[in-house]
This record gives structure tokens, sequence and C-alpha cells, in this order.
């Protein structure tokens, strides 16, 4: 494709086709050594959810016996509860959907599982016997915000590592032995494919609307940003939410509404805090009418249609999300932060994602880094997202006001001040929504000589981290079973 702000012969196409081979590769490469490692809790949950939301062990159950029926009413009625209480944090359940699976927990003799000391010779067994299934009475202990396409989304990789794995062995064998193996990598290949595509939207985007240089620059920057590579290979939505958010907000800089929509559903059907994308696009749009009103005053026939197609967008998006999430429930929780709602006492605090619970919340920093990576992370205070506004700042101060799609990227960079309040400040997974958007100001602004500079220190600090992935988050022990919590690991 050709630039729009650069002559092609100005160019080496070749060079930067395989610059760009290269800057992918390379993340390929960092992000399967993170995916190499065991899973912690909550992937273990992560993986559970894909098998569960289709009925699980009574599904399966039914099959086997050619009771194709009741395995299809199974599958459906799971799929209607996940549906429904999947966005809530620790829901209060009606009696009557406690009891939705009464004859099928009656006929395959499922018992509540009781708990599983760490140091027991029998554990794997004792998991091995446990049933996977929707279990109403317990939902309390599923996290939330998260609706199911995500989960239908790793089907695919769950099930190549059903066809790869030895019949006399299952995950939890691994876990419990290895600290590395390459049988981690396939259960996280969704998400690493998710990086990768970030990695390319990025370069695509800065490649259409300014030029191969810059786009190749951004696209590095998404690769080799620390915690990217760390976290797009792991079993949490916010990878797949990524690349949905940044074709949500470039089709809307484009006014291409509907594909908009299409992606910023995909990306509420990921998980709830796409909201976030929704002051930005509001912002957009009063930009948009003010710049209508400087150069032939504001009237409702020039006003209509930048509202009507912003309301198409939001449109398509409810409708794209309806599939994978009750609305009133997905309602419910994003106003938690600012409302009041009755919660099942045995589990998640609700609380504490109000803002006076978050502004009065201490983090846990009780871990063991190694001295190199606690270096790193002070130098560059990977600990909070100072770091960001850091970047905006230098960003303005080089920027162009007539640029309208690296304003929506400040914008966006700008929600992680309430993000932060809410969820908590940092760089890890939770973060990876914002730095593709950094990438993009990275590559728009950045000098040669300065992107050469940062891109290079991005490698350097990979290179640290990808000595031990472990110690990266403090893990020393060597034993698997203390990464697993005795109510957490079922599969």
């Amino acid at each position: 494709m050709t630039p729009n702000n650069a002559a092609p012969d100005s160019e080496n196409r070749t060079a930067y086709r395989y610059g760009l081979l290269a800057v992918s590769f390379l993340y390929l490469v960092m992000a399967c050594i993170f995916a190499s490692t065991s899973l912690d809790i909550d992937e273990f949950g992560f993986i559970r959810d894909p098998y569960e939301l289709l009925g699980g062990d009574y599904t399966v159950a039914y099959l086997k016996q050619h009771r194709f029926g009741e395995a299809a009413s199974t599958a459906l009625k799971s799929y209607y509860f996940y549906w429904t209480y999947r966005p809530l944090f620790s829901p209060l359940i009606p009696a009557k959907d406690k009891r939705m699976f009464e004859s099928q927990e009656r006929e395959f003799g499922y018992v509540v599982p009781d708990r599983v000391a760490k140091d027991d010779r029998q554990a794997l067994a004792r998991y091995n016997k446990r049933l996977i299934v929707p279990e109403p009475d317990r939902f309390y202990s599923h996290g939330a915000g998260k609706p199911l396409l995500s989960a239908i989304a790793s089907i695919p990789q769950l099930a190549l590592l059903k066809l790869v794995l030895p019949p006399d062995k299952n995950l939890l064998y691994y876990q419990y032995k290895y600290n590395y193996h390459p049988i981690f990598i396939i259960t996280r290949l969704v998400q690493i494919l998710a990086g990768l595509a970030t990695v390319l939207i990025v370069y695509w985007i800065l490649a259409r609307e300014y030029d191969r240089r810059r786009a190749l620059v951004g696209a590095a920057c998404v690769a080799f940003f620390p915690a990217a590579i760390e976290y797009f290979p792991n079993l949490h939505h916010d990878s797949i939410l990524a690349p949905f958010l940044v074709l949500s907000a470039y089709f809307f800089f484009a006014k291409h509404y509907k594909k908009a929509g299409l992606f910023f559903g995909l990306a509420l059907a990921t998980k709830n805090v796409a909201i976030f994308m929704l002051p930005v696009f509001a912002a957009q749009i009063l930009v948009n009418l003010w710049a209508m009103r400087a150069e032939s005053g504001l009237k409702w026939q020039s006003m209509r249609p930048e509202l009507e197609s912003f309301v198409k967008a939001l449109a398509i998006s409810f409708l794209v999300l309806l599939p994978f999430a009750n609305p009133t429930s997905y309602a419910s929780e994003i106003l938690t932060p600012v409302t009041h709602r009755e919660r099942d006492k045995r589990g998640e605090n609700v609380e504490q994602f109000t803002l006076a619970g978050r502004i009065g919340s201490q983090g846990d920093s009780a871990v063991t880094e190694r001295p190199s990576i606690r270096f790193v992370n002070f130098l560059l205070h990977l600990e909070n997202n100072d770091f960001f506004f850091l970047a905006i700042a230098v960003c303005l101060f080089f920027s162009t006001p007539q640029d309208p799609l690296m304003r929506m990227c400040f914008i966006f960079l700008l929600m992680s001040l309430p993000y932060g309040l809410i969820f908590g400040s940092g760089l890890n997974y939770r973060s990876l929504q914002f730095i593709p958007f950094f990438a993009l100001l990275a590559g728009r602004f950045a000098s040669r000589r300065l992107a050469v500079a940062f891109v290079g220190l991005l490698l350097f600090v990979d290179v640290v981290y990808c000595i031990d992935p472990f110690t990266v988050n403090g893990l020393h022990t060597p034993v698997k079973q203390d990464r697993i919590s005795p109510e957490s690991s079922k599969h």
C-alpha cells in the first residue's frame, strides 16, 4: 500500500518488509519463551471456562452415550447460564438457576469437591476424579467482566492440546512436573497470535496513514515492549481485547462507522473494560462538531450525519455483544464502580472496585525478584502508569494539533488514569490495551535516532526479562504444587 505522506521511491519497501518479518519473528520467539512457563491460578480458571460453558463432562458423557438431544440441551443450558452470570463478580444466583443441572448432578454423581492439600501425594488422582462441569452454587469463585468471546476463541487451541497430549497424561500432570514445557505454548496459542495481530495492525495503520519507517517503529514498540512479550502469551482476556480496540479506534477515526461498531462490539464481547473507548469516541465526535462550527457554524443539518453515524456504530456494537453476554448483567457490572449491588458474600468483594474502595486499597508488593529486574523496574518506573503519562507529555511537546488519529491515541492513553483508579496501576496484563496506542504515538512522532535508541532499549530490557521469565514475577519455587491453589485446579 502506498503511503499517503511519502513518495514511494523514498523507501526501500523490501527492507521494511523484511524488517517487519524480523520484528514479528523476534516477538514470537520471546513470547514463546514466556508461553512455555507453567500456568498460574487465573489461567487454570480460564482453561476450564470454554469446556464448562458448553456443559463440560455432562455434555461429553451424553455424546459418548449417543444421547445427542440431551447433550445439545445441556450445552445450551450451560451457555445460557454463563451468558447470564459470567459478566458479574460474585453473582447472587436464584434458587431455580442453582437447580439448573440438578438431573445431571444426580445422574453423574456430582459432589462438591473437597479441598486437596498441596503436599498430598494423591493430589493428581483426586483432581482427576472431579467432574469438570458448571457448578451454579460455586459460581461466586469465578471472575467477572469477561463475556464469552475469549473463551470461545480459545476452544481450537484447547482441542489441539487434547490431540497432542499423550493418552495417559493431562495438563495438570505437566503443571506439577515442569516449570517449562512446550505443551504450555499450545494452551496460549490464540493469545500469542492476538499479540502478533496487534503488531501487524499497528504497522498497517501507520503505513497507511504515514510511511513505512514510522510503521516499523510502531510495530517494534508493540513487539518488544516488555509487558507485551510477558502478558500477550497469557490466558487473560486482555490479549484478545487489544487488537479489537485498536481496529475500532482506527475505523472510527476513518469514519468507517460500521466497521468501528463491529470491532468495538467484539472488544466489548471480550472484556467490559473496552467501555473506556466510549469516551474517546464521544470526544472525537465533539471535536468534529467543533471543527464544523469553526467552518460553517454549528447547525443541525451538519451535526445530524455525525450523530447518526455514532448511534449506528453503537447499535452495531450492541448487536455484536448480545450473543456473548446478558446486557443487564453486563451493564450492572460496568456500573459497579459508582453503584452498589448485592453480591454473594462467599466470593469477590465488589466494593473493592468502587472508587472509594480502590482509593483506600494497598497493593501487594511482597515479591522477590532478581536484582536486574528490580533495577529495570526502578529505572523505567514499570510499577506504575506514570510511564504512560511521561510518554504523553513528550509526544504532546512534539505533536501537531492537526493530527486527529494521534489525538485519539492521546485521549485513550489518558483513560489509564480512571482505569488505574479502579483496577490499580502497573504495566501488567491489564495494560495490554494501552500499549498499541503508545506504539502508534511513538511511531508517529519519534525521530529516526530516537526510535533506534528506544527500540534498542526495549530489546535490552527484553533480554533481561527473557533470562528467566519466572524471576520477572518473583517465582523461585521449583515445586509446581505451590503455583496452584487446591480450590482452583480441577483439570
